[in-house]
């Protein structure tokens, strides 16, 4: 019975401490098919992700004020409104005009498998430390990246500033520009490869990978040891069963012998 105890105090135990360590982070979801997509220009992308930071996680529908908008993208009202009705026309986003209430927006969503799409912190994406294009230049990368859930590093192998600037929709000399920018923030590396500290961009969900991945195996092997408690627990029941049985079986034997040596 002792071994029992033990045993159920181990397994709750080890079962609380695991699953505390597993705390997602806020982000938001976007297909590599929308980052990549090369009819759309990326401050669309980037007001995309802003709409993505209000919609509801289930519905994808928002409806943050042209005001908000703006200050988020760090553009003009009428500038967000193209880009509002860019996303629009090529069938990212729909738009009801809702009069005083302003405008309710549906995002289209994500794809499931965590292959098609890129992730983003809410973090990231409101840093203050990072201009709007050096923000871009992080999502147009992301799906080129091999990263390394690890450590949180990100690298691509071989790329040329031109490469990099048809990721991204722009000139070679901004793309440059945005390179020695990050170079001074110590967020990239770059000669003839590119490495990126996504640790240091508020990427931190890239560890959360690795660290629900440690959880679930975790979890697997804590349900194996509730599995052999379960059996543990047949057995001693089934023992426990025979004992009764003997315990009984030995009394009556007594009860005879003592009524043979009454006669």
């Amino acid at each position: 019975m002792l071994k029992f105890v033990l045993q159920i105090s181990k397994i709750n135990n080890k079962f609380k401490f695991k699953m505390g360590k597993i705390n997602k982070p806020q982000r938001v979801q976007i297909g590599k098919d929308l980052i990549e997509n090369e009819d759309l220009d990326k401050y669309s992308l980037y007001l995309h992700l802003v709409l993505s930071v209000y919609a509801d996680k289930d519905t994808k529908q928002c409806f943050p004020s042209l005001d908000t908008l703006a200050k988020d993208t760090k553009a003009s009202k009428a500038t967000v409104i193209k880009r509002l009705n860019n996303l629009k026309d090529k069938g990212f986003i729909t738009i009801l005009n809702r009069g005083r209430k302003g405008n309710l927006y549906t995002l289209i969503k994500p794809p499931k498998l965590l292959k098609d799409k890129e992730e983003f912190t809410i973090e990231f994406i409101k840093r203050d430390d990072l201009t709007i294009e050096e923000k871009i230049f992080f999502i147009c990368t992301a799906p080129k990246t091999s990263k390394d859930e690890n450590t949180g590093m990100g690298e691509i192998k071989n790329v040329s500033v031109n490469k990099l600037a048809k990721w991204c929709g722009m000139s070679w000399g901004s793309t440059n520009k945005i390179i020695n920018s990050l170079i001074q923030k110590s967020t990239i590396k770059f000669d003839k490869d590119l490495t990126i500290d996504y640790t240091k961009i508020g990427q931190a969900m890239l560890f959360m990978v690795a660290q629900i991945q440690e959880n679930t195996e975790d979890i697997a092997e804590i349900k194996e040891e509730l599995k052999e408690f379960r059996k543990f627990k047949d057995e001693f029941k089934e023992w426990r069963e025979k004992q009764r049985k003997m315990e009984m079986q030995l009394k009556n034997n007594i009860e005879v012998v003592n009524y043979e040596e009454i006669k």
